[in-house]
């Protein structure tokens, strides 16, 4: 009984010592496991390299996406400075601001008036800005049949009617008319366009308002007692510039925003 009892004392102390050395083990290793957290913030770190990824990528796609010009007007050919028309609009601007009176051209085929001489003699594209009355036919006519045919009668009837009343309107509305290829004498008392074998005249001091948009080869001329004038073309800045300073004199050379472009 008694080396059993010292046998089982071995045996519980050998256990003891064992379950000792387990728990020293375990607590020894313990902190081992806190870098759990340590390692957290190496896994935040990939994260915030995508965003910077993003961001240079947008930032490589912005350059590109503002090289892309918003819609503007065609007027390349108007602003190219090799073009003649262009570069003599330019050249008598600035003729006339200093002060310097430009080359006269002869001309037989127009009577000139008192005083009257000519600078040029260019082509260009004759419109006038007016409306007109129009009227239409109705369409009608006696129905017979039955009450679906009459019913269907009726309806293609007023279509018809319909469609012929909205093309008066139109034929009507108040538009640029009259368009045409004409040629412009340019002198220093008015603009003279032959049309169908006839010159007709416009005089500056006759004009109320004029609109030189040099950019878009248009000039629109306004008057009080006829209706506008518009003249286009290659060479329709030749003709603003003359135009503009007939009625506005220098200042208005120097000055007017639409003539800017010829700086």
């Amino acid at each position: 009984m008694i080396i059993l009892s010292i046998g089982a004392v071995v045996v519980v102390g050998l256990v003891l010592s064992r379950v000792a050395r387990a728990s020293r083990g375990t607590k020894q290793q313990a902190p081992a496991q806190p870098p759990a957290p340590q390692a957290a913030p190496s896994r935040p770190e990939r994260p915030q390299a995508e965003p910077e990824q993003a961001e240079t990528a947008q930032d490589r796609a912005a350059p590109s996406a503002a090289v892309v010009p918003a819609p503007a007007p065609d007027t390349g050919a108007s602003l190219d400075p090799a073009d003649p028309a262009w570069s003599e609009a330019r050249r008598l601007r600035r003729a006339l601001l200093a002060r310097q009176v430009p080359e006269t051209i002869g001309l037989w085929e127009v009577v000139p008036e008192e005083g009257e001489v000519f600078f040029y003699d260019v082509p260009a594209v004759y419109d006038r800005y007016y409306g007109q009355d129009a009227t239409y036919q109705r369409a009608g006519g006696l129905l017979l049949g039955s009450p679906a045919f009459l019913l269907a009668g009726l309806a293609v009837t007023g279509l018809a009617n319909a469609q012929r009343r909205r093309a008066a309107e139109q034929q009507a509305a108040t538009q640029w008319r009259d368009r045409q290829p004409t040629r412009v004498v340019v002198t220093n008392h008015r603009l003279v366009c032959l049309l169908g074998g006839q010159w007709l005249s416009y005089h500056y001091s006759a004009m109320n308002a004029v609109y030189p948009e040099v950019a878009a080869r248009t000039l629109v001329c306004g008057f009080a007692s006829i209706p506008p004038l518009r003249l286009s073309g290659a060479d329709a800045p030749i003709l603003a510039v003359m135009t503009i300073f007939a009625t506005h004199g220098l200042q208005g050379l120097a000055d007017h925003p639409s003539l800017r472009a010829l700086d």
